[in-house]
């Protein structure tokens, strides 16, 4: 998945990173490990291909102590929060260890529709068909079939007119 969003972010901006987080990574015990990934196009002429994703891992904590430095006393009144959020709008730095790497619409859904809003994100629907239960047409599944006795006597019938059928062909050869 990195490989397709540093690719797609080339499209955006073509120096920029594209960093991440593990889902939920909030709420693993040790050092959570941030990805950094910046795609790189072969050009001939007008044309250009994605050739490869370079990129590096390093802990959270060092990002989040450059940001703290870089942002200063900015983030550090009380009624503010300030968040590094990448480009699908999940969490990469909160003031919260355990918000790391979850949607930010989940923590702030207020602030999340304004962003949708002011056109910073877009809204996307996603379907998850792992809990769709689909309905089965017809009567097929492994169990042993409680049949009708009529359906016996149909099977019964068929395997006599197969054994007659094959008894006449040998006969005529």
């Amino acid at each position: 998945m990195w490989y397709k969003r540093a690719v797609d972010q080339h499209f955006v901006h073509k120096d920029s990173f594209v960093y991440s987080v593990p889902f939920d990574a909030g709420d693993l015990a040790e050092e959570i490990t941030v990805t950094a990934s910046n795609a790189v196009f072969h050009t001939e002429g007008a044309k250009f291909a994605p050739a490869a994703v370079v990129g590096f891992q390093f802990h959270h904590s060092a990002l989040e102590k450059l940001f703290r430095n870089i942002t200063g006393n900015g983030c550090a009144v009380e009624d503010r929060e300030c968040y590094v959020i990448d480009n699908n709008g999940f969490i990469i730095i909160s003031p919260y260890r355990q918000e790391t790497g979850k949607f930010f619409g989940e923590i702030n859904g207020g602030i999340m529709a304004r962003l949708v809003d002011e056109k910073v994100f877009k809204r996307v629907t996603v379907y998850d068909y792992q809990a769709v239960c689909f309905e089965s047409s017809g009567d097929m599944n492994g169990s042993n079939n409680l049949l009708s006795p009529l359906f016996h006597l149909l099977r019964a019938l068929k395997w006599l007119f197969h054994t007659v059928l094959w008894y006449i062909v040998q006969l005529t050869h």
